[in-house]
This record gives structure tokens, sequence and C-alpha cells, in this order.
């Protein structure tokens, strides 16, 4: 098994993944039953535009790897609870096939979380810029840091809620307030470029 951090957010998303960690156990046993012989949950994995990535719990599980094998417990349709993504990134995990057939039994609580994935074309499209991933906020692909520059005085980073790729340029939400007088402020629309330099690709708003 590989840990949750040394997957890219496309190999994660909309997928349904065994995360081994007896750790938040007690704490689910509060809502799913745990056995003594669990050995993590059951999670799914999806990305809200604004909010960014959550691990849905669908309920506790044991996974055999002498037989390579995984037994899924009761779930609780009731419950929802979710999982920091931050949190469970040095934890060892199973992306599973969706097309195993336990799985199905899942699907009143993942199918309700798909209206909450919707997103516009454009912020589909920034998705699929392979060359920002190393800019991205680590818990929210969607936002990524651009630098903010006025002349040669001043640079801030700061991170941008992506909203559409244009021709030569990027749109986006900034997410904080900048220090410096730029003339722009938090929850503001910002254009910005992505460029490559001697310090490598980096996202550029000359404002």
């Amino acid at each position: 098994m590989n840990l949750l951090k040394d997957y890219g957010f496309r190999d994660l998303l909309n997928k349904y993944i065994y995360i081994e960690n007896r750790e938040v156990l007690p704490i689910l046993s509060n809502y799913f039953e745990t056995p003594e012989e669990a050995t993590g949950l059951l999670a799914y994995c999806y990305l809200e535009h604004e909010k960014g990535m959550s691990l849905e719990v669908l309920c506790c599980s044991s996974f055999n790897e002498t037989a390579k094998s995984i037994k899924f417990y009761k779930t609780n349709d009731e419950a929802r609870i979710g999982l920091p993504y931050t949190a469970m990134l040095d934890s060892s995990v199973l992306i599973l096939p969706d097309n195993i057939l336990p799985l199905e039994k899942f699907l009143a609580k993942v199918n309700p979380l798909l209206t909450l994935t919707n997103i516009s074309e454009g912020v589909e499209k920034s998705r699929k810029i392979v060359a920002m991933d190393h800019l991205r906020k680590p818990d929210n692909p969607d936002a990524v840091l651009v630098q903010l520059v006025h002349g040669d005085d001043h640079i801030e980073g700061h991170y941008v809620l992506l909203e559409d790729v244009g021709e030569i340029n990027l749109t986006g939400t900034l997410l904080s307030e900048p220090e410096f007088a730029f003339g722009i402020h938090q929850g503001e629309s910002l254009t910005f470029f992505l460029v490559r330099n001697e310090k490598g690709v980096m996202c550029l708003a000359m404002l």
C-alpha cells in the first residue's frame, strides 16, 4: 500500500478508498460497527470547489495483507462523518475499483455527495492543467498560489480559487487580503498568467 500523500488528486477523486488507520476507530465506534479486528475504514473521496478535498466515512473495515482481502462492516445511513483530507495524508491506503459488487450498498451515502461536486466547464479545464499541480493548495487543488506583482517593488503570494481558463490567461477569486495596496481585495476576481522563468513554472498577476 502507498500513503495517501503519494497520490495526486486526480487518482483519488470520486473513488472508494480503504484507509488503514486504527487511531480514528475509537471515534468512529460512536457511529459505526467497529469490531476488534477492524484495521481501518472505507471512505469516499470527493472535492467541493470552495471547500476542498473531503473523505466521507462509509464504514469500518479490515484488510488482510496476506490474503489481499478486505471486509466491510455495517454502515450507518443516518451518520455523515467527514475526515479532513490533510489529517490522513500519512495513512496507508488502497484505491478500490468502482465495480466491486459490495460497494453498491454504500450508494445511499455516496449519491448525495455527487450534487456537491458539480463544477463549471472552466473549473473542469483548470483541473487538467498538470503544470500547476505544484502550486495547488494541499487540501484544495482548485486553489493555486499566485504571485501578485507590483512593478519591481513588491510581490506577494496568495491563493486564488480557479474559475475559468482563457486562451492565454486564467481567472479566479482571491482568497486572502493582500498586505500591499494592489488595488484588489479578498473575494474579488483576478486575472493571472501561467509563466515559466528561471524559478520554474509560476502563476503571476501583474497589478
